[in-house]
């Protein structure tokens, strides 16, 4: 038996060696693409990471390229393993301006009274400290259903 040649070769299995595979076969159809992995597909890193995607940029050129990405998954079957995931961020005043503005959809308002009344009945205790403040990212930020978007991308979608 002759082994074929491959004309690409990614090592690693995980959202972004199998994203990289899956766009390379939709870039260059027919092309032969070995994935290869010491174990299962998204069983190492991917596999214990948070799959917590926040749309934060400390500059304007970085906050561009995230959103020119968000643009491009979102006209992909991939968009469907993105759960938008309500989040706020407890921050040092001093530096509330600062992280406010640095998120992609414009400025983070400080959360009200009634998502602060909502997060102590969730969060039995929740009490900001003197000095901190409580930004409101409401569903900016998303989870990733990284066994979904592995086993989508492994898969051909």
């Amino acid at each position: 038996m002759t082994a074929r040649p491959a004309d690409l070769l990614i090592v690693g299995g995980g959202v972004i060696g199998a994203t990289a595979a899956w766009a390379a076969a939709r870039r260059a159809p027919g092309t032969r693409i070995v994935l290869a992995d010491r174990g299962r597909p998204g069983g190492g890193a991917s596999a214990h990471s948070a799959a917590l995607v926040v749309p934060y940029a400390p500059d304007a050129t970085h906050r561009a390229l995230m959103g020119q990405a968000g643009r491009l998954l979102a006209a992909t079957p991939l968009a469907d393993f993105r759960r938008p995931q309500p989040m706020v961020f407890v921050v040092p005043e001093h530096t509330a301006a600062t992280v406010a503005d640095h998120f992609l959809g414009g400025t983070l308002p400080e959360a009200g009274p009634d998502r602060l009344a909502e997060l102590r009945t969730a969060w039995p205790g929740f009490a900001p400290r003197p000095g901190e403040t409580v930004l409101d990212a409401g569903d900016r930020c998303a989870l990733l259903d990284v066994p979904g978007w592995i086993g989508a991308v492994l898969g051909g979608a």
